[in-house]
């Protein structure tokens, strides 16, 4: 249904909170009454620190305060967060307190009633006469049943300033202030120019009950991503969002981000989602669509027939030798999800393909747990100014 090469310019956790440094402020499940007692002691040992770090004219000016509140919310989707090299270093003050696992994502929602439009209030967008027509291999999604999806919406390239922004690309919450997508979506453009929208289903309307637009405050690609790169390797990028999602619905959550300790094997059945092309270079779907595929090995999917030696670690393969099904063009930056005990992981980002759904040609995406330590790393960096 959903993969491939997209032709155009093709976080949010546990909680947000106040400005007045109070971690009982934190509205969102922050952590159980037992671990502020810990977490109270590291916080005044820190902004202590932090303090005299910025008296002495060090240009770092992130207190002891504002380090807890940005691991608190990578604790949310990221599993064992504390067992991470990169984690360890910035969120000390955190791992030391002991709290307890905060993980908070990856759940599905049970469906969602569809509720009457009120049809006096609510605009078309992106107007498609084949609004409906089938996802290669997929199926319609019920409404608010991958709760962490997002649409991304920007000027298409070469439009005019009155033209309106088009879905281009998908992506997956990772927490209030973070969404995950294919950093070949964002391709070095401007954040003011992206808008994204959370609780949505069919991308033609505005206004649906669950569904909130968000604008962005910054993009950070990962720094191995190489623009104009064919083969998009290491194609990872996280927004950070102008203002935080309120996760106050089921139909809006988090995702995990893999954890070590839950591999995935080969011929595992995952899914994809998104809103792209029902045929590769055909009409894209309106509405959220999803698709069972198989996680392939990197030996089958670079032999002679397929893609020729050309996918690396930091990509992997998914889909089926006879295709049939598979993402496709706006497609991209959307989630690779894979369950283990109820619990859906963020295993790839729709990044390329050849035809879409084509004999041998597997789907391409970004291998998340490859580059889990830089996301975190990413996050941690961009959370100076949550």
């Amino acid at each position: 249904m959903l993969s491939c090469l997209i032709f155009l310019i093709t976080f949010s956790c546990a909680f947000s909170f106040n400005n007045d440094n109070s971690l009982d402020n934190l509205h969102d499940n922050a952590l159980a009454e037992p671990e502020y007692d810990n977490l109270r002691n590291v916080l005044n040992e820190d902004e202590e620190a932090g303090s005299a770090e910025e008296s002495s004219g060090e240009t770092t000016k992130r207190s002891g305060y504002q380090k807890a509140l940005k691991c608190i919310e990578l604790a949310r989707f990221v599993p064992n967060l504390c067992d991470n090299v990169v984690a360890k270093m910035d969120c000390a003050g955190f791992c030391n307190a002991k709290a307890t696992d905060a993980l908070q994502c990856g759940k599905k929602s049970p469906s969602i009633p569809t509720k009457k439009k009120n049809t006096k209030h609510t605009k078309r967008r992106n107007k498609s006469k084949q609004a409906f027509k089938r996802i290669v291999g997929g199926k319609v999604s019920k409404q608010g049943e991958w709760p962490w999806m997002v649409s991304l919406f920007t000027p298409k390239k070469g439009s005019k300033p009155e033209d309106q922004p088009e879905q281009i690309c998908g992506g997956a919450i990772l927490s209030p202030h973070f969404i995950l997508t294919a950093a070949h979506c964002t391709n070095g453009s401007d954040p003011s120019k992206w808008e994204v929208y959370v609780g949505d289903h069919d991308i033609s309307i505005r206004n649906e009950t669950y569904e909130k637009k968000h604008k962005v405050k910054k993009i950070i690609e990962i720094e191995t991503f190489i623009h104009n790169d064919p083969y998009q390797h290491h194609d990872v990028s996280i927004l950070q969002l102008d203002t935080p999602i309120q996760l106050d619905h089921e139909n809006k959550g988090r995702l995990c981000l893999p954890d070590d300790d839950v591999p995935f094997a080969t011929g595992k059945q995952c899914y994809v989602t998104g809103w792209g092309n029902t045929v590769h270079l055909a009409n894209k779907s309106m509405i959220l669509r999803h698709a069972k595929v198989e996680l392939v090995s990197k030996s089958d999917c670079n032999k002679q027939e397929s893609y020729q030696g050309l996918i690396t670690d930091d990509q992997l393969c998914a889909g089926y030798k006879q295709g049939l099904i598979d993402a496709c063009q706006y497609d991209s930056g959307g989630p690779l999800v894979c369950a283990k005990d109820g619990t859906y992981y963020s295993t790839g980002i729709v990044s390329w393909g050849m035809i879409c759904a084509s004999k041998n040609y597997y789907g391409i995406y970004t291998n998340v747990r490859h580059h889990k330590s830089a996301i975190i790393n990413m996050i941690l960096r961009l959370s100076d100014d949550l």
